[in-house]
């Protein structure tokens, strides 16, 4: 019995050891960060895939490891494979019908070029080119190109084949317009909007990399620089600045806003926060809010207070809306707004974005120490709770239907899509 449990621990062992090895590989070949979400999946990946390639699953990591197999289905089935089209509506619009019309105007008969960088399936570019067609701008007065990391996510995209969930956010009217039913559950864009962006995979951690190849007046980066570790993020932002175009925006989400932007400077429009490069002479109007370092974190607590006061007052969504300002201009009270925006978000039913400002504030609290014992304890219970939740949401997809059904339903899902499991990291 003794020499039993001997053998047992010295195998737990040797399964830890080649799982930490496979962490290492997966984070060193991609620079996306191993959140818990993907730990939760790694095994049934590594589990599913040996049984395809016919080999043990300890075999399987070691043919990852030393490279006597193609690593590019296990790493796309880890990164995010789902977006939506139209998410973060405003900052679309913004681009569209204020910023697209200025610079076409300042530069007659060039075109403005636009990239989507981790465009995941081309949600974000398509639906880019499909409010550009609705504006009436010619489709040569503008370029769109999408870059993603996960090579069979950019294959589907390039299809223009979505789920439904995809587009639950696009009008009947462009979906009668644009959108052709292939089966109960999926639509393919037409060749017309497809025709105008052009998909390319690339990887963030690669030297030569085709983000760098031509310059761009408007950069889209929503949603990715948390997920990345802190090397490939500052990597990415490096190239994203010399990228960007000298009078060109970046525009990124609101929990990216103060990720090691110091090379970027942050203004406001219409109430998105949006991004040019420091060297670029900004506006008088924004040249003249520049204060003081006192003055600065004056109304910086002034802010921090006011948006405590609306979180208690129940007031969700104002909140949100003054976390987001203290994190695009206020980066040494960015653990602290996380935490009250990852509240706020809750209360609103918002899971995955709770867990990504939950997450992002743990990770820059563990680098600058700025939040309480308390805070810290809150926070990383509040990490679990959502992880748990998501892996549950996850796995089931639908609510209000059976077990067997859900299991039905999701195996079919899998088969549509082509990714063994998808995520929504």
């Amino acid at each position: 019995m003794d020499n039993f449990r001997l053998n047992n621990k010295e195998s737990s062992a040797s399964v830890k050891e080649e799982n930490s090895r496979i962490v290492d590989w997966f984070v060193n070949m991609t620079g996306f960060k191993m959140t818990p979400n993907r730990m939760e999946m790694m095994e049934m990946i590594i589990n599913h895939l040996s049984i395809r390639e016919k080999l043990s699953p300890e075999k399987y990591k070691q043919s990852l490891l030393d490279g006597s197999i193609s690593g590019q289905t296990f790493i796309d089935s880890l990164l995010p494979s789902h977006s939506k089209f139209f998410q973060d509506r405003s900052q679309i619009d913004l681009v569209v019908l204020r910023l697209l019309p200025t610079l076409l105007a300042k530069r007659p008969g060039s075109p403005v070029r636009i990239l989507s960088i981790g465009c995941i399936q081309g949600e974000e570019p398509y639906s880019l080119a499909l409010l550009i067609h609705e504006a009436g701008i010619f489709p040569s007065l503008v370029e769109i190109q999408g870059i993603g990391f996960s090579k069979s996510s950019i294959n589907r995209g390039k299809s223009g084949v979505f789920q439904a969930g995809a587009i639950d956010m696009v009008s009947q009217e462009i979906r009668q317009q644009f959108f052709t039913p292939i089966s109960s559950d999926q639509h393919q864009l037409n060749s017309t909007i497809r025709n105008q962006v052009t998909l390319t995979w690339s990887s963030i951690v690669e030297e030569e990399s085709s983000i760098t190849k031509h310059p761009f007046d408007i950069v889209f980066c929503r949603h990715l620089l948390p997920q990345l570790t802190p090397e490939a993020r500052n990597r990415l932002l490096l190239t994203l600045y010399d990228t960007l175009s000298e009078d060109g925006v970046l525009m990124l989400d609101a929990n990216s806003g103060f990720l090691g932007l110091a090379h970027f400077q942050p203004f406001q429009l219409e109430g998105s926060w949006i991004y040019r490069k420091k060297a670029e002479t900004l506006s008088t109007n924004i040249s003249a809010e520049k204060n003081s370092m006192s003055a600065e974190k004056n109304r910086s607590q002034l802010l921090m207070h006011r948006a405590k006061s609306s979180l208690k007052g129940g007031n969700f969504e104002r909140a949100i809306q003054q976390y987001d300002g203290i994190l695009a201009r206020h980066s040494h009270n960015a653990p602290q707004a996380l935490f009250g925006k990852s509240q706020a978000l809750l209360k609103l039913g918002k899971y995955r974005e709770a867990l990504d400002a939950s997450q992002v504030a743990l990770e820059i609290d563990q680098e600058t120490n700025a939040l309480d014992s308390g805070r810290r304890s809150a926070l990383k219970s509040l990490i679990k709770n959502l992880v748990k939740k998501k892996v549950t949401n996850r796995n089931s997809l639908l609510t209000g239907v059976s077990p067997f059904t859900k299991n039905l339903r999701w195996r079919k899902h899998l088969r549509n899509s082509g990714t063994f499991f998808p995520t929504y990291i």
